[in-house]
């Protein structure tokens, strides 16, 4: 029910319904009928229910002084009115037929005749889940052929899950009215006495500021300081009003109902965009988007653009997720001559790669293998383990091939190695495409990267940098077994006897299997610490720093979130050329809570919150941490997610702000170049990322800043994108207090 018909007495109302429309900003369109001249007013929230409907009908009667019309025409072109104007407007219509002291009595009397919950002087609205909006929660009858409507019990409204919404209003305690007057456009022009001729926006500026601390007597101050400008504004029982709203709570009007809302920065409404709270995500930048076929074929030129130039810089194109980075890469390695390396971020991306492949027909193209698919023994694949644990991973092939000569043609290891290192071989040397993954490209060798171009899929910046740790004690067992030469064991004590941060120099040394025996047995990776330049140092714990350099050759890198700044930072010594995409609008839905950071810490501490989401997302594909995921039932955690397709069109929920420990973004500032002598403070504060402003507790350093939100929003937006929700028509829920992009927010 969105339209309410009164009569209309045009020969001796006119002027009257005029001057009231105007003054309230009660819109309605006019027309005759065979009854006579009657007002068609649309309601902008929807009823649904008869006795509310009922209710405001009655209202707008005794506003302009008529009864309710037999007419159910309503014009298309009538624009609408909210029910919390309507609410106000009669309570001055009675302020001015009553004297001061008696009104609210009249109110109070009229509303009892309804039956209905009374806050104050005025009703209770109560707002369903399926967003109607209602006096009492309702349920249908049926009584012979006729269906009718009910108040329902308090279990059916459980039942039914009904949620009331009494919209109590926040106050927004020691308020800065001057940051307001700064920040928005509305109120700059209320304040400097424009003329409005909609005073909608007059009541939607009185509605918010009451939200503030000394909010009504602000606003008081402000009407009686104006020279009347508008007439209506001077007519008008203020003090009555704000007094409703204050404590009837009406709702706080959202910036969308705001006329300059396509020409300012805003929040969500007028209060938190002066003052946003602690939760709240506020847009400080407005996307242009553009129709998705337009952005892929954007990307599909810069991409041969970049595979056509001749310079060995680094190439770095930024599209969206789902855009088809992949289609693009495939649809060119289907039509070239030149021989492709795709690297991407896990071996289950680079099965999909070669499925997308072959089903589009593409020849001559192969994969690096991966060794956990060969069903090694138990024994030696502990050995394995072992090597990559301690840092000798580039020891694997010489072990394996050494292991070959004390092994049986007919044993199952034998097979299976030498199956291995025969496909590991023969892609190698391919002279055709090549599948791989980030971690193999970074140790591949000239000869193999000279003879093809290289396509890197997803940012590949955190495996080329990553931390690590190795516990003190296993230190001391090394120094004290005294297995390596003075330089070493000096470096060693070093480690064991300071604390903090420190900036080394690399220790290259011959890892003969001697000494690989002895580190064996800490199954620390001692090998590579002593190799890093940037440590943290804790009373039981080194954290370390590993730096694999990026191939020295020409390398196309294709992300939704690589930051050109970090590269630069990061590799000084190279020539990027960055291309950004636009943006194309997803057809589905991010729905993001940030009541709450959804830290794995908190998560962690309250076993009763992960049962609660775990309830609230039963019916998703649920990507969390890794250390929880089993609490959901879950195969998918940050981290091994990148790049993945199998959940396109999925609805997902996200869990989780994948925040680090701290000393890991200090140890990346320090790669970038930051000197930290000592531990630097973080402290919760507001921030500017991407197009958003928003709590973070991070660093007062905007380089630590920078490299802390590059980590948190490359994880959720790589974990929310594997919905594809460019091109599907799903939801996806995220819970977390660092804002995803084309999210709406829920606080």
């Amino acid at each position: 029910m969105k339209c309410i018909m009164l009569k209309h007495d045009i020969t001796r109302h006119y002027d009257m319904t005029l001057n009231i429309a105007l003054m309230y900003s009660i819109r309605y369109t006019e027309f005759e009928t065979e009854e006579g001249y009657v007002l068609s007013f649309r309601l902008k929230e929807e009823i649904n229910d008869l006795r509310t409907f009922t209710y405001f009908q009655n209202l707008l009667c005794y506003i302009f002084n008529t009864e309710p019309s037999n007419q159910n025409y309503c014009s298309p072109d009538t624009q609408e009115v909210s029910i919390y104007n309507i609410m106000l407007a009669f309570v001055d219509r009675v302020r001015s037929n009553y004297d001061e002291r008696h009104y609210k009595e009249v109110i109070r009397r009229e509303n009892k005749k309804a039956d209905i919950e009374i806050i104050d002087s005025m009703p209770a609205i109560y707002k369903l889940k399926n967003g109607d909006y209602t006096l009492t929660p309702m349920v249908e009858y049926i009584n012979g052929f006729y269906i009718g409507e009910m108040p329902a019990p308090e279990n059916e409204i459980q039942k039914q899950a009904i949620t009331r919404n009494k919209n109590k209003r926040a106050v927004y305690r020691n308020f800065n009215f001057n940051d307001l007057y700064e920040s928005c456009n509305l109120y700059r022009a209320f304040c400097n006495g424009e003329q409005f001729y909609d005073m909608e926006q007059v009541f939607n500026i009185a509605r918010n500021i009451c939200g503030a601390e000394k909010g009504k007597q602000h606003f008081l101050d402000i009407v009686n300081n104006q020279q009347a400008q508008n007439g209506f504004i001077q007519s008008i029982h203020w003090k009555e009003i704000l007094n409703t709203i204050i404590k009837d709570e009406i709702p706080i009007v959202p910036c969308s109902q705001c006329e300059y809302c396509k020409h300012c920065q805003h929040s969500e409404n007028m209060l938190s965009t002066a003052k946003p709270r602690k939760t709240e995500i506020r847009r400080t930048r407005k996307n242009e988007y553009y129709p998705i076929e337009e952005v892929a074929q954007e990307l599909g030129n810069a991409f041969e653009q970049a595979v056509n130039t001749q310079e060995q810089d680094i190439y770095i194109i930024k599209a969206q997720t789902g855009i088809g980075k992949t289609h693009t890469y495939l649809s060119y390695m289907k039509n070239t001559d030149k021989p492709l390396i795709i690297a991407v971020p896990t071996h289950n991306l680079k099965n999909e790669i070669l499925k997308k492949a072959r089903d589009m027909e593409i020849e001559n193209i192969c994969c690096t293998p991966d060794l956990d698919e060969y069903n090694l023994s138990d024994d030696l694949s502990n050995k394995i383990n072992n090597l990559y644990a301690i840092g000798a991973g580039e020891y694997v092939l010489k072990f394996l091939t050494s292991r070959l000569k004390n092994l049986k043609f007919t044993d199952t290891d034998y097979v299976n190695i030498s199956s291995y290192l025969t496909a590991l071989k023969k892609s190698l040397r391919s002279k055709g495409h090549i599948i791989t993954t980030h971690a193999r490209l970074l140790h591949m060798k000239n000869e193999t990267l000279d003879n093809h171009t290289v396509i890197i899929d997803e940012d590949i910046l955190r495996t080329s940098i990553n931390t690590n740790s190795v516990s003190i004690n296993d230190l001391k067992t090394v120094y004290r077994a005294g297995i390596f030469k003075s330089e070493i064991q000096e470096r060693l004590n070093y480690l064991c006897i300071n604390r903090g941060y420190h900036k080394l120099d690399g220790l290259y040394f011959s890892k003969d299997e001697d000494i690989l025996k002895k580190i064996a047995a800490t199954n620390s990776n001692i090998i590579d610490l002593l190799s890093s330049e940037y440590v943290y140092i804790t009373s039981d714990t080194v954290h370390y720093l590993t730096d694999s350099p990026l191939p020295h050759c020409k390398l196309i890198i294709l992300s939704a979130t690589a930051s050109k700044k970090l590269y630069k930072m990061y590799f000084p010594d190279r020539t990027f050329h960055f291309y950004e995409c636009h943006k194309a609008k997803y057809a589905g839905r991010i729905i993001q809570h940030t009541n709450c950071s959804y830290s794995g810490y908190i998560l962690e501490k309250n076993p009763d919150m992960i049962n609660q989401l775990y309830i609230s997302t039963k019916d998703d594909v649920i990507i969390t941490f890794k250390s929880i995921e089993h609490e959901f039932c879950t195969k998918y955690h940050f981290g091994n997610v990148e790049g993945l397709n199998i959940l396109g069109g999925k609805n997902l929920s996200v869990i989780g702000l994948p925040n680090k420990p701290d000393y890991v973004y200090c140890l990346y500032g320090m790669r970038a170049g930051l000197i930290i002598e000592k531990y630097p403070n973080m402290y919760v504060q507001r921030v500017e990322w991407n197009g958003y402003n928003f709590s973070l507790n991070t660093f007062k350093d905007k380089t630590l800043q920078t490299i802390q939100m590059w980590i948190l929003s490359s994880q959720l937006e790589q974990a929310a994108g594997r919905a594809r929700l460019l091109r599907n028509d799903c939801t996806v829920t995220v819970y977390a207090g660092f804002p995803v992009e084309q999210a709406e927010f829920s606080y």
